[in-house]
């Protein structure tokens, strides 16, 4: 080699040298990352539904004020003027889910499975007169 001529790299040494700075920029990127954690699962959710009756005329009409509870929780609301009701941070677990007697209507209930990942579930109840 000439003596005046620069000492260069080899393209094999710099594609070496670039392939390792990649790998470690990439592994520095997934350390700050930490995607290595788990994902957590959400151990409640998120429990509503919409109470109705049938009117006079045959229509499906919502109740207000019909008190809808989780059986053996404390869990209880009344529904709101749309019907409405709602429960959050409901733990894992199968319930039963009951309305009061309202008026002249009959109280009802139905099951629930809260599933671990779960979280939004919807129980209507259609509430029926004698």
């Amino acid at each position: 080699m000439h003596p005046m001529l620069p000492l260069l790299p080899s393209a094999r040494a710099l594609r070496s040298a670039g392939f390792a700075l990649a790998l470690l920029a990439s592994a520095s990127f997934l350390q700050a990352c930490d995607l290595g954690s788990e994902v957590e699962i959400p151990d409640a959710a998120t429990l509503r539904g919409v109470v109705t009756t049938v009117n006079a005329a045959g229509a499906e009409v919502v109740v207000d004020s019909v008190t809808v509870s989780i059986d053996g929780t404390s869990f209880s609301v009344a529904s709101g003027e749309n019907g409405g009701y709602r429960f959050d941070g409901v733990p894992t677990g199968t319930y039963t889910v009951s309305t009061a007697a309202f008026d002249t209507l009959n109280a009802a209930s139905a099951p629930i499975t809260i599933s671990r990942g779960g979280t939004g579930y919807s129980l209507d109840f259609l509430l029926t007169s004698d």
